[in-house]
């Protein structure tokens, strides 16, 4: 999508479109790192957190990773399969941002979630286990979120929805006025399935512009999430 964006104002002929996809992708690889343009707010963003991608990769997803870009790939399709209450054009809107992840971070989210996913079992009985990945796109006001989780119930569920929430309403507090109201928070969770019928299931949010929340509201989702006593002292990172 982004190679059509990029030449829609161009005069491609036929059949000459996997040149000049490459000569693009080629300048894009040359090209220096730029973070001059992004939208990401300085109080978020973090230096030792930041990547630059070209707009236009010459390799694949896959060829750092085949079976995380697999992965990856698999989600999108999860979600376009899935049954779906809304109008369809909600659901092309939702696979449209989840597919503006840089094709070079694809690889390393499904990788990530597959090694989560295979840890998810392996805690107490009783205990929740939570693994979180983000992403703010310093080229829109986008933010993404990718969630593992142990157990698939009512109240995971609603705990899900809760940090979807609160993450994009925190974020948001950081963007001009202007801005937050064409804010968009996408999020996605999977939880491991053990009956053989499929090997998750998925779970996905979507959160637009501002959100009026009452205090109290706020509160007990801030007490939920932002409770160090509920947070891993030594988290995996891989």
């Amino acid at each position: 999508m982004d190679y059509l964006h990029r030449i829609a104002t161009d005069q491609i002929a036929p059949g000459e479109h996997v040149a000049n996809y490459y000569e693009l992708a080629l300048a894009d690889e040359q090209s220096p790192p730029d973070l001059s343009g992004s939208r990401i707010p300085a109080s978020l963003s973090d230096p030792a957190l930041r990547k630059s991608h070209p707009v236009l990769p010459i390799e694949p997803a896959s060829a750092a990773d085949e079976y995380g870009a697999r992965m990856y790939l698999q989600i999108l399709e999860d979600i376009a399969l899935s049954p779906w209450d809304r109008e369809e054009s909600d659901r092309v809107n939702v696979l449209h941002l989840l597919d503006k992840l840089p094709v070079a971070e694809r690889a390393g989210m499904g990788r990530q979630l597959l090694t989560h996913m295979g840890r998810a079992p392996y805690v107490a009985i009783g205990t929740a286990r939570w693994d979180f990945r983000r992403y703010l796109l310093g080229t829109a006001d986008l933010h993404l979120g990718y969630a593992v989780c142990n157990q698939f119930t009512d109240l995971h569920k609603e705990a899900f929805r809760q940090w979807v929430l609160l993450r994009h309403t925190e974020w948001i507090k950081a963007l001009e006025p202007e801005r937050r109201r064409l804010s968009t928070t996408v999020a996605v969770m999977l939880t491991p399935r053990h009956d053989h019928v499929r090997p998750w299931d998925t779970t996905l949010y979507a959160v637009f512009g501002e959100v009026p929340l009452e205090p109290e509201e706020l509160a007990a989702m801030e007490r939920l999430w932002n409770n160090p006593e509920n947070m891993a002292d030594l988290p995996d990172l891989e």
